[in-house]
């Protein structure tokens, strides 16, 4: 089998992840005179090695993944354009899956995203995620202990701060996010 790189291997109890950069493609971006941007996703495909060698499950995510770490039933993915995801194990009816639990950003004391080529490590410490950079600092990042939750989209988010850029990203909105009410 032949991945493009970055490649992350990594067992968690008896599953095993694979993650990898798809190949880019151009963005259709229907505005007048916009020059097409190159939309680039990474793939992640979970194993459960007590069975066949086929995927239980295939998550397609928007960024280039470099940095994957776990706690607990939490997977921490981090992007190289500096967000951060956190999938959950969810058990339904006997079968396990992996969803989306929260959302953060690599933001500055004012919620602006912080300079830098990527992030190159991550790690949950209770309420604190640890994130490594290329250039070699540590940020250390407080999650809320209830995660935000975009009233216009349903997304969850770790912190306020994360909300409130999401909806500007995201949404175009500016200012005070609206609602942001608390993950159940």
């Amino acid at each position: 089998i032949t991945l493009n790189p970055p490649v992350m291997l990594r067992v968690f109890g008896s599953q095993l992840f694979i993650v990898y950069k798809l190949p880019a493609i151009k963005s259709e971006d229907k505005t007048a005179g916009a020059a097409p941007k190159l939309l680039e996703k990474s793939k992640v495909l979970v194993y459960d090695m007590k069975k066949d060698w086929n995927p239980i499950q295939i998550i397609e995510m928007t960024g280039v993944v470099s940095a994957i770490d776990m706690r607990g039933r939490d997977v921490i993915l981090c992007q190289k354009d500096g967000k951060v995801q956190c999938l959950s194990l969810v058990s339904r009816v006997g079968v396990e899956n992996w969803s989306l639990k929260w959302i953060a950003y690599h933001l500055d004391n004012e919620g602006v995203p912080k300079k830098c080529t990527g992030l190159s490590a991550c790690a949950l410490v209770g309420s604190r995620l640890l994130l490594g950079t290329f250039e070699g600092s540590i940020d250390v990042v407080f999650i809320d202990p209830k995660p935000q939750d975009c009233d216009i989209c349903g997304v969850a988010f770790a912190r306020n701060m994360d909300l409130k850029h999401h909806i500007k990203l995201e949404h175009g909105v500016e200012g005070k996010a609206p609602g942001g009410s608390g993950h159940s």
